[in-house]
């Protein structure tokens, strides 16, 4: 097969860099509201989009976590409740659930029991007003990348009673990393598109995560990784799904200007065509990484 040929479209990476830089430097939107404009937009498909497709790997964690009746267990970050109500089902204690999207929170509402308890609220500011020592069980699934992770985690310790348990999960910033790159590219042609950018702390795996774990003082006491793949027909369904699951793509259609959406999807979906496509489609590879650790 003969390679594609190369594109000839001037790329600005430059002028790219130097508007990436002055956007961190001066964000023009708040990074919270992005990410919460952003899951209240994907809200209503998210599980179908993710959580159909992950739940296997969430289950993993609830299964190796040492739950036990009555825990007292705070969900971070608990999206539509998928986690959140399993652990209730193991345990029957309290379990609360927080999440910045309060369209998120409503889908939580009908997907957990009556029992469970939410709150719409940034999680760093949630976990700050917790006393030492609150909780048995906590986890954060699919959200740790959104936070700078030591201080983070730091904040959990301080929560978890002595003996308890915090489990996450999360995927590797080498997830879809050639889908990511491309978008890059369609800046670098279009360096104006950008009109907001976030700051990802994604780690590369689980090693990764241990040793932050092990500097805030938590023991580990479990960790594996593993990397799943799904096919879609184009690139145009594999770019629509990414867009409505908070990860990979999560926010690309808030960090662009709308009045170019049109014509940066139709120029992306073309590079992910002449690039990504597989004899079995286009791909969307998930790595994925686990960490479990006690106090």
């Amino acid at each position: 097969m003969n390679p594609p040929p190369r594109d000839s479209r001037r790329k600005h990476w430059i002028r790219l860099a130097f508007r990436i830089l002055r956007l961190y430097m001066k964000p023009r939107v708040d990074p919270l509201e992005i990410l919460t404009r952003n899951y209240d937009k994907i809200a209503s498909d998210f599980d179908k989009n993710w959580t159909q497709y992950m739940h296997g790997a969430s289950d993993e964690l609830i299964q190796r976590l040492p739950l036990f009746h009555g825990a007292r267990c705070l969900d971070l970050c608990c999206g539509t409740g998928y986690i959140t109500a399993r652990l209730f089902e193991k345990t029957v204690g309290e379990t609360i659930g927080v999440d910045v999207s309060q369209t998120m929170l409503d889908l939580a509402k009908t997907n957990c029991p009556d029992s469970c308890h939410f709150f719409q609220e940034d999680v760093r500011a949630f976990l700050h007003k917790q006393p030492k020592d609150s909780f048995d069980i906590i986890t954060c699934a699919w959200a740790l990348g959104y936070f700078p992770t030591r201080k983070f985690l730091t904040e959990i310790y301080r929560v978890i009673r002595p003996g308890g348990y915090l489990g996450v999960i999360d995927h590797s910033r080498h997830s879809n990393h050639k889908m990511v790159a491309l978008t890059y590219q369609v800046f670098a042609e279009q360096p104006a598109s950008l009109t907001s950018v976030l700051r990802p702390y994604y780690l590369r795996n689980s090693l990764s995560l241990v040793h932050k774990m092990q500097w805030c003082g938590f023991s580990v006491r479990d960790s594996w990784d593993a990397a799943t793949t799904f096919y879609e027909p184009d690139a145009s369904t594999a770019i629509a799904r990414l867009l409505k699951t908070g990860s990979g793509l999560g926010g690309l259609d808030i960090m662009m200007d709308e009045k170019d959406r049109q014509g940066f999807l139709q120029r992306y979906e073309q590079l992910v065509e002449e690039q990504c496509r597989t004899t079995r489609g286009i791909p969307i590879e998930y790595k994925i990484f686990a960490v479990l650790g006690t106090k």
